[in-house]
């Protein structure tokens, strides 16, 4: 009796498999809360790809936000990208993608056939929601290539909802718009230094396209250089019928006060929070003073890149009356030198005397200051010397350097 019993334990712990590796279901945390965890970490690349290898359960939840971003800005890596997008399932969580080639190429018209291979892809999986185009050369599409980039970009129009084209050249300045306005979903548009080369007068490369009526929540148009700004903000909402009621960001910049009243007069409705401005004349600055005060609920103010050639008194004739803003926590303030020597400190000073004002500013309390000289980092007597000079700012708001290099 006592060795069949023997026997029977032997053959049972024999046949039962070892699973001492395999965590018991108790273990094992629901999907709702491994989806939560993942949810908070989705900015930590690094923590993310741990948790892809931690569990099978952690790394379907990981996947998805490993990898929603691509850039491809590299000549040797728009082949490599192409035959892996090929691939199966590569890329499949990609929602984000960056291509443009950023260095010059002496075959400009084969890698573009790359790049319209790399975006048809994405078309094609309908997952793209932010596309950013840097340095397309749209005027070497041949004309056997017009059908096929009119398929590609009105497919990217009905899932893309954020727009960027840096450094981008068009035929025409029509086909520009035709190009925007082909993306009906699109609530961020970032327009930076794009040209109209003249090369195709008739604007036909995207004819034949739908054009929408965009809304739009953030829309940025910034140039280097004045050669360069074919667009003002007032023409693009005009020309291309944007739509800015529920506009909350504009970032700009402008060349005359003119301009800037249009720009102004093209946005007065709008209930902007967070507003950046470059400009070159002190009139471009009063030009947005009456919606700043009346209509504009600013949260964030943003003055630059602006030149070291705007001294005191540029400052003082660009902010005379400047309204009271209640609502306005941060003041930030970008300033480039060309070199050492020329590191005039009176703008500071007129900024500290102006930001220490309580009923102009009665709310806000960073300040961030950001000063630039070109191959040249900010020197320690320099650095003290602007201390010294905001003392008083600093006494009542809390101030930042970034005292960096460009």
């Amino acid at each position: 009796m006592v060795k069949a019993v023997l026997k029977k334990r032997k053959t049972k712990e024999r046949s039962t498999p070892e699973t001492h590796n395999t965590p018991p279901r108790w273990r094992i945390l629901p999907p709702e809360i491994i989806h939560i965890i993942v949810e908070l970490l989705k900015h930590d690349q690094n923590t993310l790809r741990a948790c892809s290898l931690a569990a099978r359960e952690f790394s379907h939840a990981a996947l998805a936000h490993i990898g929603r971003h691509i850039t491809v800005n590299h000549v040797s890596r728009i082949k490599q990208c192409t035959q892996l997008l090929t691939a199966r399932s590569a890329f499949q969580h990609v929602c984000s993608l960056d291509l443009g080639v950023t260095s010059k190429s002496s075959n400009p018209e084969g890698y573009l056939e790359e790049q319209l291979t790399i975006l048809e892809i994405f078309a094609q999986r309908q997952t793209l929601t932010c596309l950013w185009l840097s340095n397309m050369p749209f005027p070497s599409i041949k004309l056997g290539q017009r059908e096929r980039i009119r398929g590609i970009v009105t497919t990217l129009g009905s899932t893309v909802n954020n727009l960027g084209l840096y450094w981008c050249r068009f035929p025409s300045y029509v086909d520009m718009i035709s190009f925007i306005r082909a993306f009906p979903h699109c609530k961020s548009l970032y327009v930076r230094d794009c040209v109209a080369t003249g090369e195709n007068t008739s604007g036909d490369m995207f004819s034949g396209l739908l054009e929408y009526k965009i809304s739009l929540d953030v829309l940025e148009l910034t140039s280097a250089s004045s050669d360069e700004l074919i667009l003002d903000v007032s023409s693009l909402i005009e020309d291309a019928a944007l739509d800015v009621s529920q506009l909350s960001t504009l970032t700009c910049s402008v060349r005359s006060a003119e301009q800037a009243q249009c720009v102004a007069m093209a946005t007065s409705a709008s209930l902007i929070h967070h507003f950046q401005l470059a400009c070159t004349v002190p009139g471009g600055f009063q030009a947005f003073f009456n919606p700043i005060a009346y209509k504009w609920s600013l949260e964030s103010l943003t003055i630059g890149p602006m030149s070291h050639t705007t001294n005191y008194a540029f400052w003082q004739d660009a902010f005379q009356n400047f309204p009271n803003v209640p609502h306005l926590k941060e003041f930030i303030v970008i300033y480039y030198y060309p070199n050492a020597n020329a590191f005039d400190m009176s703008c500071w000073v007129y900024f500290g005397t102006l930001l220490c004002r309580g009923d102009i500013f009665p709310r806000f309390m960073d300040v961030d200051i950001r000063t630039t000289i070109r191959s040249l980092s900010l020197s320690d007597s320099r650095q003290r010397y602007l201390i010294e000079t905001l003392w008083p700012l600093m006494m009542r708001r809390h101030v930042t350097f970034w005292g960096r290099c460009e």
